[in-house]
């Protein structure tokens, strides 16, 4: 205190001061105000104290400082835990998914016999044929059988819509079994629709198909192939006209629901049985069909990290519902 006062009367002015004094039960701490007291002349003759005892607020200071400081550590500490947890997750993540891969080929292979089953009874029906359309022709050359030129001809055009039968078959069967390769980037799906229309409206006009459009002038884009995507509509467009071989109307609705594009097609056609899940390969309720289309459809949609579903009712018609992800919900890589 004596040295405070020394320093008040050395700068002659006032001044605060931090002071430890004993007191009866320990130490106190002191927040002082010090004025320097002046007589009539002008004379320095006397320091004057307020002091104001902050003991209390000291020691809490300190215990929040001290409590501080061990949280700061746990919470060093914590963060070191999270760390490590979370790389932890990381990996697992990584393993689970190369787990789910390795089972996804697991059962694509597991699938192949049964496949490769399906596959050898659709390529026999065309060869066998055109291996009676071959005979037949043999025949012809050799002279063996006597046929008029409108039985040729007949015949030929038999065999070459065989042979693209097969080719068709084959060409797709190539697209079941090769994996899915996506250039992924931003795709405005009004205009891929409307690309698309502009292309297949024509022939639907001379096949008394009527198309209703109800979607918005704008829709947020899709991350997606645009290539595969066309294939997808295309197939679907295919077969709404299909099952309206009597005319009918295709129906295109498009609107978001959360973080999708919704997209739907809908004819007025024969409807799908029950019983039939035409996703499935070589699965289909045409006369005339592979059954492969629709397989390819849904691994190209999973591929996109979307899913596709369908409604049915017979002779009333069909509507596909194809779901994809907005584009900000997907990295635009190559997949």
């Amino acid at each position: 205190m004596i040295e405070n006062n020394g320093r008040v009367v050395k700068a002659q002015t006032t001044m605060e001061f931090e002071e430890v004094i004993p007191q009866t039960d320990g130490l106190h701490t002191y927040i002082s105000l010090k004025v320097p007291l002046y007589n009539e002349g002008g004379v320095l003759y006397a320091v004057c104290s307020i002091s104001t005892d902050i003991t209390e607020r000291k020691r809490d200071q300190e215990i929040i400082q001290k409590m501080n400081q061990e949280l700061e550590a746990r919470v060093v500490d914590r963060t070191a835990k999270l760390a490590v947890a979370n790389e932890q997750l990381r990996q697992e993540i990584v393993n689970r998914r190369q787990a789910e891969e390795n089972l996804l080929k697991s059962e694509r292979m597991a699938t192949i016999g049964v496949t490769t089953a399906k596959l050898v009874h659709e390529i026999a029906n065309p060869v066998q044929t055109m291996i009676a359309a071959v005979e037949l022709l043999e025949c012809c050359l050799t002279g063996n059988v006597g046929t008029s030129r409108e039985m040729l001809e007949s015949t030929v055009r038999a065999l070459k819509a065989e042979i693209r039968l097969l080719i068709n078959l084959l060409d797709e069967f190539k697209d079941i079994a090769r994996p899915k390769e996506l250039h992924l980037r931003p795709v405005d799906p009004i205009s891929l629709l409307s690309e698309l229309l502009v292309l297949e409206a024509p022939q639907y006009a001379t096949r008394g198909i009527r198309i209703e459009e109800n979607f918005p002038a704008e829709l947020p884009f899709i991350a997606g192939d645009p290539i595969k995507l066309r294939q997808v509509l295309l197939n679907l467009f295919k077969n709404a006209a299909e099952a309206m071989p009597q005319g009918g109307t295709l129906g295109l609705r498009a609107y978001v629901d959360e973080m999708e594009v919704v997209l739907e097609v809908t004819d007025t056609g024969v409807g799908i049985p029950d019983g039939i899940n035409v996703f499935e390969l070589f699965a289909t309720s045409k006369p005339i069909g592979s059954g492969l289309g629709l397989a390819i459809v849904r691994d190209i949609v999973s591929a996109h990290g979307g899913t596709i579903t369908y409604t049915s009712e017979l002779n009333q018609g069909t509507t596909f519902q194809l779901r994809l992800p907005l584009a900000s919900q997907l990295a635009l890589t190559p997949r």
